[in-house]
């Protein structure tokens, strides 16, 4: 594996504590409460502390960063983490396990706000863009679960059930037989956008469902998501991209997709436990991931720099690199032919 993917899976540990953390506390604070007598304002506050702690370190984080280097401040992250899990699994009383939750916040708001600083910018926006595929995997696995109870609640024929599972891949596969022309005329990042506006317009409409008419046209705007993801995201990563990189980047997407699946699986053994599972809301859950990948695709994600040079937008083809790569000389990050436009252009 290359050394920055590894630099970047490493140091994203510390976003994973983040999240393993704000899981935990939320299961654990029922027994908390319930063993050491809490009110419901010291309750909230066992919770909260973690926030306080990580908005009260952020203040400070960057500037001392710039001072020190990030490499000793992920050390003393991951350092606040450690101790707070020693203390939190020790806590004798409520007071102790408050300072524990201020020790964890302090180690959650040095990950979350420097992590990306370590992070390759390719690789952060690779990342991004595959939630794409995330969302694939996602309705592929969810909609495996909810058709048992949605041929059982609108009472469909076996036909009309192949169709409802079907008609996502439909609307994929109409969709890709336009989709690259379309990106080629109008770029790679708008087309990404019309993606994820299209899986979260198809979870709420899922989400709504009164019948299965409705429930088909949702289906077909998700297939037109998807298929807009599954073949323009792995184009993007691979422009977006550095050649010492850009296989590993683009084994995401297949990951992404795996992930998805797993995950939503795992949702759907949940919510079947429920004495009346609901399937739209298990099809409608995609309009929360989606969102995210919306305000993604429209703040964070830039255009396609050999997009840009194809269109003659050199200066833009440039300044994206210059993002990509974090540095301004960005002529020696190309060794390909395909970017030897840019370094004579540019020089």
């Amino acid at each position: 594996m290359n050394g920055a993917v590894l630099v970047a899976i490493a140091a994203t540990i510390g976003n994973f504590l983040q999240g393993w953390d704000n899981a935990t506390i939320a299961g654990a604070v029922v027994y908390i409460k319930k063993e050491l007598t809490l009110e419901t304002t010291i309750e909230g506050l066992v919770v909260a502390m973690s926030l306080i702690g990580a908005t009260l370190i952020t203040t400070c984080s960057g500037p001392i960063s710039d001072w020190i280097g990030r490499r000793p401040m992920l050390i003393l992250s991951s350092m606040f983490y450690f101790l707070s899990g020693l203390i939190m699994l020790w806590s004798p009383n409520v007071y102790v396990l408050l300072v524990a939750r201020l020790l964890d916040g302090f180690g959650i708001g040095l990950a979350v706000t420097l992590v990306p600083l370590k992070m390759n910018g390719a690789v952060l926006v690779a990342i991004a863009a595959t939630i794409g595929n995330f969302l694939q995997g996602w309705d592929n696995a969810t909609i495996a679960g909810a058709v048992v109870y949605i041929k059982k609640e609108l009472t469909l024929e076996t036909t009309i059930e192949g169709l409802v599972v079907a008609m996502s891949l439909i609307g994929a596969t109409l969709i890709t037989t336009c989709s690259g022309p379309i990106s080629d005329w109008i770029g790679r990042r708008p087309m990404l956008i019309l993606s994820s506006m299209f899986y979260f317009l198809s979870g709420l409409i899922m989400l709504w469902s009164p019948n299965v008419y409705v429930l088909l046209v949702a289906r077909l705007l998700d297939g037109f998501g998807i298929g807009l993801a599954v073949t323009l995201v792995p184009l993007y990563v691979s422009e977006t991209a550095p050649s010492e990189i850009r296989g590993m980047l683009n084994t995401l997407p297949q990951f992404a997709g795996s992930g998805g699946m797993f995950l939503a699986y795992c949702m759907v053994f949940g919510m079947s436990l429920m004495a009346s599972p609901s399937w739209r809301l298990m099809l409608g859950v995609l309009s929360v991931p989606s969102l995210i990948y919306f305000a993604l695709t429209v703040l964070y994600l830039p255009e396609s720099p050999r997009w840009l040079v194809s269109k003659g937008r050199m200066l833009e083809a440039k300044r994206v690199l210059q993002k990509l790569r974090g540095r301004e000389d960005v002529s020696g990050s190309f060794i390909s032919a395909s970017y030897l436009r840019i370094i004579i252009l540019l020089s």
